[in-house]
């Protein structure tokens, strides 16, 4: 059983105040060594979160196929069949690989691993169980080529720029499978988005009528106060928060010199920050998310927005708070969570208002949400 005890909020800094590290059953999820004077909340600090990515992502090279392009993964296939299973496997774990290399310039030796599986995979010349499906073979390819995409952006002074031409020219063949595709009318728009301005970066293939296409549909998906549907009907969940919020700020800072990119940014931190000032109620003191919809099993997912929210310029909470649910989401499935004082969630001037976490503080808005509107779509862009 979790420890239940919380902090006295009146008590003389309490937030600084830690509670005895609880008991707990070890699970693959360990975080293992915590902090818990630097973290009194969790125990987890930065060095915590780049231990548990390393031990997944070396975990999963264990399953990978010779020459590395496909990662298999025990047990039995998906509903999408093995070959989605394995491209998959590779994407997903080269998304963890390429945030740490971006972040940590001791990990980016490691991505001469990937730089091979990237050369085989895209090679559409290679038998089939030694390639990814390709996006015209399968539409959930298209879903992970924006993993790829995006990595290959954030890496792409040590990792793009050190593949050979021909390596690069399979890539950009792969990933142009997505200009003019079809889409289903979801989330999906910002896969398309992402993979096309990479692809614009690097002199490949691109659509501004995708474009334009894409940012009105996502807008239009937008209701009030940052909560998005994930298409028709009251399709809401935490997952709208992973990709609704974060893929369109992770796509401004793919041309941050771009005028009508730093507009969208104001729109889409703007929207974020509404947004978090009520998610923060749907997730309890131990950070355990509400168990509803695609939330259960994209737990990473669901743990994004607070956690970029950490690094905005200005973030909508005090920083212990903003790093306290990502935490809390993977505490909880290692059983190492305590309750987050409510101390820690205070701060002077805005308005504030009680939930299950406590007194949380929530920008002031008015009922039209006003500095949310979208800017108008140029043919610049």
């Amino acid at each position: 059983m979790r420890d239940s005890r919380t902090v006295d909020p009146q008590a003389p800094h309490a937030h600084a105040q830690p509670v005895p590290r609880p008991h707990h059953t070890p699970s693959p999820l360990d975080p293992g060594s915590l902090d818990w004077a630097m973290s009194p909340h969790t125990g987890w600090i930065r060095q915590t979160w780049s231990t548990m990515a390393e031990r997944m992502v070396a975990a999963a090279q264990r399953h990978a196929s010779p020459n590395h392009p496909l990662i298999e993964f025990p047990g039995g296939p998906g509903g999408y069949g093995a070959d989605i299973n394995h491209l998959e496997g590779f994407a997903r774990t080269f998304l963890a690989a390429g945030f740490l290399a971006a972040g940590d310039p001791t990990q980016r030796a490691g991505l001469d691993w990937w730089a091979e599986g990237l050369r085989h995979g895209a090679d559409p010349t290679k038998p089939a169980q030694e390639r990814w499906v390709r996006p015209h073979e399968h539409d959930q390819a298209k879903v992970e080529a924006c993993s790829l995409a995006l990595i290959l952006h954030l890496t792409r002074d040590y990792l793009w720029s050190n593949l050979d031409g021909s390596t690069q020219e399979l890539l950009v063949d792969y990933l142009a499978e997505l200009v003019h595709a079809s889409r289903p009318a979801n989330n999906w728009v910002w896969f398309r988005l992402i993979v096309e301005q990479f692809l614009k970066s690097v002199g490949g293939p691109w659509s501004i009528d995708d474009q334009a296409e894409d940012l009105d549909f996502s807008d239009s998906c937008h209701v009030a106060d940052g909560w998005y549907r994930d298409g028709a009907g009251r399709t809401f969940d935490h997952y709208c928060g992973w990709v609704f919020q974060v893929y369109p700020l992770l796509w401004c800072d793919m041309m941050p010199n771009d005028p009508a990119s730093r507009a969208w940014r104001t729109t889409f931190q703007t929207r974020l920050d509404h947004y978090l000032a009520d998610a923060i109620h749907l997730i309890g003191a131990d950070g355990a998310v509400l168990a509803q919809g695609r939330s259960l099993i994209y737990r990473f997912a669901a743990a994004a927005p607070s956690g970029w929210a950490r690094g905005a310029a200005h973030p909508p909470w005090p920083p212990a708070l903003c790093a306290a649910p990502p935490q809390g989401f993977c505490a909880t499935s290692s059983n190492t969570a305590r309750p987050i004082p409510t101390a820690c969630c205070r701060s002077a001037g805005p308005p504030a208002r009680s939930g299950p976490t406590g007194s949380i503080p929530i920008r002031a808005r008015s009922a039209t949400a006003a500095g949310t509107s979208a800017p108008p779509l140029s043919p610049a862009r």
